[in-house]
């Protein structure tokens, strides 16, 4: 509370036999890490009102996963008991989160039980919600895209998704609609425009032995919660942390520190063109984008961008989410399919998103709940959750991660990658076989990209940058957040 997270909410009430921890203000104990505390509460007088009385720790059967809530991939157990997912626990050797979680890693996870969850496939036939089959939604969707690519071409389909899949589902969506034919592909459903730094990325030791940390854009405090702790961490270690002002500004601030780590939101491409540009005569300088998704680095590595493929292979060029928008404003897209995004909330103009959607005769969205997205979709697929799927991620530092299933997701519920291997038998595309596949993806995940930096003009986005929504907090937005009524008191709205 102090030392680490810099709150000093906590203190010593009353004397002797009669000591309590409480706040200093009476209010109750809110920041990022309270967690922290419960858990290492030496004698376990603090405890977390979602775990306590449930079970006891020998019951529990526990896996070791990788953190999807943002783009540091921390590394935590799961614990589960009777399928049934009651407490995430920090890894204490860990070299990727410091020992540290975050609340909303930490207690992101009633979600998977709750009432609201998609549990069957959904068609809108007119204007009202019909359950169907797999068979069925796979046949419609299927038919779907082949009747327009026969008719409009494949340019009036497009595909969004993947910073919230894993490295194996955004690699399958990449493949699966390039083997269609497909261009049109982009991961990018926010106002995130970049997740790769590029030549000059650094890992997360290079923030530790830093001199100075400048940050570009948006904080990664509320972003990415466990990385602000350990720019804290260097700080108290001597090294100078430069937050505002332009880039010229902050590269005179920095002075003559020559090992700098520069840590950029990846939103506005000319913010980070500008501090690129400022900071390249540092032969130690080391790059970052803190994203606002959890694997938008894996995404982008996979080939969900119009103009790379796996790897950062150059391929024809498609549109990117924007342009994708306006040709279904102008109705000429067909078929929009979305996974694991929620654009009509997220995006910088979400009724520009909404005429978009309203406007595309077949749209279909992969989802674990009816969001303000999935609500226009035709067709909407229930998708499995991080807990209930294995595969990997890569990290803001680059760092490839494994995701380990510790819950089993219910009979009607598909992961993303199984949505996509019978949407690639309904269109006759065929997936690698599987030692194939995960050879592919470590390639393409461990790929070095080094001819582009922070703001590569091959990152722009056609619609312009709109600078109205920053600073959200961990705990408020939508998505599973909205759907876990024991977290109600920790929302944000």
């Amino acid at each position: 509370d102090d030392i680490i997270a810099g709150e000093r909410q906590l203190v010593v009430k009353d004397r002797g036999a009669r000591d309590i921890i409480a706040t200093a203000s009476g209010r109750p104990y809110r920041h990022n890490f309270t967690g922290n505390v419960t858990e290492l509460c030496p004698v376990g007088a603090l405890t977390s009102k979602t775990y306590r009385f449930k079970s006891r720790p020998w019951d529990l059967e526990r896996t070791e996963t990788s953190c999807t809530q943002c783009s540091v991939g921390c590394r935590q157990y799961a614990d589960v008991r009777y399928g049934r997912l009651l407490r995430t626990m920090l890894v204490e050797e860990d070299r990727i989160s410091d020992g540290w979680l975050c609340d909303r890693g930490r207690y992101n996870i009633g979600f998977y039980e709750s009432p609201d969850r998609l549990t069957q496939p959904l068609y809108r036939k007119h204007g009202s919600w019909t359950q169907v089959g797999w068979e069925d939604a796979f046949f419609l969707w299927s038919k779907a895209i082949t009747d327009a690519i026969a008719q409009r071409g494949a340019e009036s389909i497009g595909a969004i998704g993947g910073g919230r899949l894993t490295n194996e589902e955004a690699f399958a969506l990449a493949h699966v609609f390039r083997s269609a034919g497909v261009r049109n592909l982009d991961w990018r459903a926010g106002r995130q425009r970049q997740a790769t730094p590029g030549a000059r990325g650094g890992s997360l030791e290079d923030i530790d032995r830093a001199q100075a940390i400048v940050i570009a854009g948006e904080s990664p405090e509320q972003r990415a919660p466990v990385l602000w702790l350990r720019i804290q961490k260097a700080a108290r270690n001597g090294a100078r942390i430069v937050s505002n002002g332009s880039a010229v500004k902050a590269r005179a601030a920095v002075g003559d520190a020559t090992r700098v780590a520069l840590i950029w939101d990846g939103v506005d491409p000319k913010v980070g063109s500008s501090y690129a540009q400022a900071f390249g005569d540092l032969s130690e300088l080391a790059t970052y984008i803190s994203s606002e998704q959890g694997n938008p680095r894996g995404a982008e590595a996979m080939g969900m961008l119009p103009c790379f493929g796996a790897g950062y292979a150059p391929v024809e060029r498609g549109y990117d989410t924007s342009e994708m928008f306006e040709a279904a404003r102008d109705h000429r897209l067909a078929v929009l399919s979305i996974f694991g995004a929620n654009p009509a909330r997220n995006a910088a103009d979400p009724a520009a998103v909404c005429a978009a959607l309203d406007a595309t005769p077949f749209v279909v969205v992969s989802e674990l709940f009816m969001t303000e997205t999935a609500q226009r979709a035709t067709l909407v697929l229930p998708a499995a959750g991080a807990f209930e799927k294995s595969g990997t991620i890569v990290n803001l530092a680059g760092d490839l991660l494994p995701v380990s299933a510790s819950l089993a997701a219910s009979d009607f519920i598909r992961s993303d990658f199984e949505i996509l291997a019978d949407l690639a038998g309904a269109l006759g595309v065929s997936l690698p076989p599987t030692p194939e596949l995960e050879r592919s993806v470590i390639l393409a995940a461990t790929s070095e990209p080094r001819d582009f930096t922070l703001g590569d003009e091959r990152f722009v986005l056609r619609q312009p940058f709109d600078g109205d929504k920053a600073n959200v907090g961990i705990m408020s937005g939508g998505g599973t957040w909205l759907h876990d009524p024991s977290l109600a008191g920790m929302r944000v709205s």
